[in-house]
């Protein structure tokens, strides 16, 4: 089985296809799903065998900032907190 044969096994054509076109515009990918032995590890591995740049969802933490500022360049003479 070769690379993209194992991606189509495990994702489906239209998900490899998405991920195939990430990796070729040098995205980090972060694997994520439900506990268990699903092979987010092994896909992990994988990517990063291959090359790519590839985590598993439990090692990040994301900030989400919806709301608009009033500084877009900090003064941190102040404090802000």
């Amino acid at each position: 089985m070769n690379f993209d044969e194992y991606l189509v096994s495990l994702l489906g054509k239209e998900e490899a296809r998405k991920l195939k076109f990430a990796l070729e515009c040098g995205k980090t990918i972060i694997v994520t799903g439900e506990q268990g032995p699903t092979g987010k590890s092994v896909l992990e591995e994988v990517l990063n065998q291959k090359g790519y740049h590839a985590i598993e969802g439990f090692h990040t933490y994301t900030v989400e900032l919806n709301k608009p500022i009033e500084n877009m360049i900090p003064n941190f003479e102040k404090k802000i907190i």
